[in-house]
């Protein structure tokens, strides 16, 4: 089993984060897309490899806390889809990370637990078919 560490705020940059990880013994640090250091369009994979190699590491990638790939709403899920697709070209990028995708295990509170619960069946319905759509496209 690994141990990592969670970006920290406090740091001014990934590379800080590398040498804390690795001055405590933990084989992995992971990168946050809601701090500013971690956006997805600020991560240079070449970079990342450079990190994982010089302190014998690697990354994991925690997407905006968000994300949601499977919105009702198209224009919200066609742009949560391509930041999730940007995010695994990242990770299945060669020596930069492992990908992992971890879906939302609350996500079918969003329907309510009342005596209306029925009526939202077909939402439910209507959401596992984007799921199905995300994982055609995206988990292999």
């Amino acid at each position: 089993m690994d141990f990592g560490m969670p970006y920290l705020l406090e740091m001014h940059a990934i590379e800080e984060c590398c040498a804390l990880a690795r001055e405590l013994g933990l084989q992995f640090v992971e990168l946050n897309a809601n701090f500013p250091d971690c956006l997805l369009e600020k991560l240079d994979p070449a970079e990342l490899h450079r990190l994982g190699r010089r302190y014998g590491l690697y990354f994991t990638l925690h997407l905006e806390e968000e994300c949601n790939p499977f919105s009702f709403n198209s224009t919200v899920r066609t742009a949560w889809m391509t930041s999730v697709r940007e995010a695994l070209s990242l990770a299945y990028t060669p020596g930069v990370a492992e990908p992992c995708l971890a879906i939302r295990d609350d996500y079918n509170k969003s329907y309510g637990n009342n005596d209306r619960s029925d009526s939202y069946q077909h939402l439910f319905h209507k959401n596992l078919q984007n799921i199905i759509i995300f994982i055609k496209l995206y988990i292999k």
